[in-house]
């Protein structure tokens, strides 16, 4: 049964409530004022996001930490803090662990913009740290690093409106599928048309780009439109018509998945790596004749940016995350 992709204003309604839980919490806990521990992390927040955007080991951290906090609900885990100095410390400990020997410099920075003292301002990042990492994890119901990747780029947006093209360590390792569907034969290759001039189309390519159609008889391609499109040849990246003829066999891509030890082996192997090949089949399954797809395999900066382009325009869109072990496995069948 497929599960209702969420919308932007719903992962960012997500979020709020999360921080709206958090910020409550925080002033309780620390004595402090609620619009207080607002302002600071009107300025706090981004900058706790870039900082794990930026640094290999705190974004794993962060990620880390997302996971716990799955466990159990944002209430639950304030209250089993304890109380008064002991849930202060901890919080506080948990701040420098995360974020190390930039913690200080984090603080005294954020600080400095809203016009607030350090302990102020070390306190309200503190305490809110665990609700912001709880709405990152529950944005990325299937945990995967390449998903929280995303939803941290997406913060950043929100809370400062800059739009980072690099973030988070993993954007070189994890990449996205997206998979447009639309309702109409030519309805995929428009839509690649009409992002030429848009930012997430500078970065789609020959090698990570398809249109597949289906026509009237039930035949699938891979369509040569270069004359729509503008992108030329379609078909030639290994690694996604790979995955593609996998999935849809009458495509027969890549000589080298039977070297890969057959279609099953390979998707073996792909499932290994923490791959859902089952959610890709239901899609490669749901074309129906006169349709077509338009599929982009992309780091997840870039799929957040061209989901939010294709979703006034397909009937259905969907993201598939591959780690890096994926991406090197598909990469491995252009060898």
């Amino acid at each position: 049964m497929e599960t209702a992709q969420r919308t932007p204003q719903q992962l960012q309604e997500v979020m709020d409530e999360a921080m709206q839980q958090s910020i409550a919490m925080t002033a309780q806990l620390f004595g402090l004022p609620e619009e207080t521990v607002n302002r600071i992390l009107q300025v706090g927040l981004p900058a706790m996001a870039k900082l794990a955007a930026d640094d290999p080991e705190t974004f794993k951290r962060l990620y880390d930490m997302s996971l716990a906090m799955m466990d159990q609900s944002l209430p639950s885990f304030y209250g089993n803090l304890g109380q008064g100095p002991q849930a202060q410390q901890t919080l506080r400990d948990d701040f420098t662990r995360i974020y190390g020997p930039q913690a200080p410099t984090l603080t005294r920075d954020v600080a400095g913009r809203v016009g607030t003292d350090e302990e102020q301002t070390g306190k309200a990042l503190a305490g809110a740290m665990p609700g912001m990492t709880y709405g990152l994890g529950k944005q990325n119901p299937r945990p995967n690093e390449a998903g929280f990747t995303a939803n941290l780029r997406r913060l950043i947006e929100q809370y400062s409106g800059e739009s980072p093209s690099n973030v988070g360590a993993t954007q070189q390792e994890g990449q996205v599928l997206v998979w447009a569907a639309f309702d109409t034969i030519d309805g995929a290759a428009n839509a690649l048309a009409g992002l030429q001039d848009s930012p997430p189309a500078r970065r789609l390519s020959a090698e990570n780009t398809a249109v597949v159609e289906k026509d009237a008889e039930g035949k699938v391609s891979l369509s040569e439109t270069a004359d729509r499109s503008g992108t030329q040849g379609l078909k030639r990246g290994a690694g996604l018509g790979g995955l593609l003829g996998v999935f849809m066999p009458a495509l027969a891509i890549v000589p080298a998945i039977a070297a890969a030890g057959g279609a099953g082996g390979f998707i073996a192997r792909l499932r290994d790596t923490g791959f859902d090949d089952d959610q890709l089949r239901q899609a490669a399954e749901q074309l129906e004749p006169n349709t077509s797809a338009l599929v982009a395999l992309v780091d997840p900066a870039t799929a957040v940016d061209l989901e939010g382009k294709l979703r006034s325009r397909a009937k259905r869109v969907r993201n598939f995350s591959l780690a890096k072990k994926g991406i090197d496995l598909l990469q491995g069948l252009g060898g």
